[in-house]
């Protein structure tokens, strides 16, 4: 098969060291299988939603720098992958992908290095006082104040760092046709490649990376079977709001005083294919992190035919993810909790007042929901939320000190 080779080529030569670093495992899943691997769909479903998840297999590292491969289904042509939500820095300009973009190159219904890198060669970012402090051609401040010019076009982006350390991330998405015939097919990732962000560079003059050491490699299994369902079975969660795997990065209680205690205190859960009914024993909470108590559910009310919303008698826990199940079905829904975690990587640190800044500024691939970015709950996202963000991380008044603070993995991950 024809290869292209340009994002490889282009970007070992931007990043840097070689040396072998973190293992790096790769997952395909059915998002509306609940993230199963094995599905079983009909003969007229029509098409499958699919995410590609990845993980660090260690923590001795900053992140993702560079993470492509090849997609092929066994069933048919793939069309180009999206971007998963938080991949915005690896999309060109931001980042740098192949010439055919983040979505991969077609050779002939197979999708060619899918994914990007970010511009760890600090293009554009690089800060300086004088003409001196620049590459050669470039100049200070031309562009941005304290910023040397870039010198190319892309990647000018801004180097986010945590992904995919110690947590799980969906670098790309998409939905593929399929087959009318029954059998079984796969759709299969290969020729993994990939980079970290060492584990003691800081980001100047550049972000060192080395490569990552491909680990396990599993494939999304499809059985098309005639008469089998076209979505979870009937009367399990499909959705919810906030979705699955979001993170509340607002602050717990005000600066100034630790009580009231602020959180998520409700959650809205859509079912498939089921009318709901406002049952509060039909689910069931439970926590993973923090004390392992999650609050109880105090009320259900039917909001639409669909879709139930759940009240709980006290807000979800600062640092751990609350788990709400459907009982019958064992399908479940996670939110987690984490001050300052903007970016929704699972670690509060500086970069979530980069993705921060980026989202205010309306940064193309960092648009991020208001639960990421109204930190101080006023219900309107603004420059005070950059301030309060901070407060968090330092520790500000009556706040824990939130910066390096973690989430678990996410349960609701397979």
């Amino acid at each position: 098969m024809k290869r292209a080779t340009v994002l490889t080529a282009a970007l070992v030569l931007a990043c840097g060291s070689m040396a072998m670093a973190s293992g790096l495992n790769i997952q395909i899943v059915a998002p509306d299988f609940a993230g199963a691997s094995d599905v079983t769909v009909g003969t007229t479903c029509g098409t499958l939603n699919y995410e590609v998840i990845v993980d660090l297999d260690d923590a001795n590292n900053q992140g993702l720098a560079l993470v492509g491969f090849d997609l092929e289904f066994s069933g048919g042509a793939l069309d180009p992958a999206t971007p998963g939500a938080n991949m915005g820095p690896f999309v060109k300009p931001e980042g740098l992908t192949n010439p055919a973009g983040f979505g991969g190159t077609d050779d002939g219904g197979v999708l060619l290095q899918v994914g990007g890198g970010q511009n760890t060669i600090m293009n554009g970012q690089v800060p300086c006082t004088s003409n001196a402090d620049c590459p050669a051609g470039s100049t200070c401040g031309g562009t941005a104040a304290g910023l040397c010019d870039p010198v190319a076009p892309f990647p000018v982006g801004t180097v986010v760092t945590g992904l995919a350390k110690g947590g799980s991330l969906v670098v790309a998405t998409g939905t593929l046709t399929l087959p009318v015939v029954e059998g079984p097919y796969t759709l299969t990732a290969s020729s993994l490649f990939a980079n970290v962000i060492t584990a003691d560079t800081t980001g100047i003059p550049f972000w060192a990376t080395a490569a990552a050491t491909p680990g396990t490699n599993a494939p999304l299994n499809i059985t098309v079977q005639e008469g089998a369902d076209c979505s979870l079975e009937t009367n399990s969660i499909c959705d919810s709001v906030p979705p699955s795997g979001a993170i509340d990065a607002r602050q717990p209680h005000e600066v100034n005083s630790a009580t009231p205690a602020q959180g998520l205190n409700s959650i809205e859960v859509v079912m498939c294919n089921a009318s709901v009914t406002a049952d509060t024993g039909a689910f069931s909470l439970t926590e993973v992190g923090g004390d392992g108590v999650p609050p109880n559910i105090s009320g259900a009310t039917v909001i639409a035919s669909d879709t139930v919303r759940l009240d709980f008698d006290a807000p979800i826990e600062p640092g751990a993810w609350t788990v709400v199940t459907h009982n019958a079905s064992g399908t479940s829904t996670c939110v987690g909790f984490g001050p300052a975690d903007a970016n929704q990587d699972g670690i509060s640190n500086a970069s979530d007042i980069n993705a921060l800044i980026n989202s205010i500024n309306n940064v193309p691939g960092f648009g991020l929901p208001s639960y990421a970015t109204d930190i101080n709950r006023t219900e309107v996202t603004n420059p005070q939320d950059i301030s309060r963000l901070i407060d968090l991380l330092n520790g500000a008044g009556t706040y824990t000190e939130y910066l390096g603070a973690t989430l678990p993995p996410n349960p609701c991950l397979p």
